[in-house]
């Protein structure tokens, strides 16, 4: 299991589900918080998003905690995202 905060607590997609809500996922593909690597049901977790598909925040070559140019592209598409309306 990862160590740092940032791939357990901060998202690293926001995948679309075949309903067509949205699931907010940390780097294990959990839910935000989950630490666990047992299977998890995304349902309870689903939101309804204004996007068309699934949305990576990073990938392997920008994590976030690795360099200061790597933070501040993850943290302009949070800061993006943040302005979106959800429901459930």
């Amino acid at each position: 299991m990862k160590s740092y905060f940032d791939y357990v607590y901060l998202p690293y997609c926001i995948q679309k589900q075949a309903n067509g809500k949205f699931v907010v996922l940390n780097r294990d593909y959990k839910p935000l918080g989950t630490l666990s690597r047992d299977w998890v049901d995304y349902a309870p977790h689903e939101v309804k998003l204004r996007l068309k598909d699934t949305e990576y925040l990073y990938d392997d070559s920008c994590v976030p905690h690795r360099s200061d140019a790597a933070m501040k592209q993850y943290l302009d598409k949070v800061a993006r995202l943040a302005r979106f309306k959800i429901s459930s």
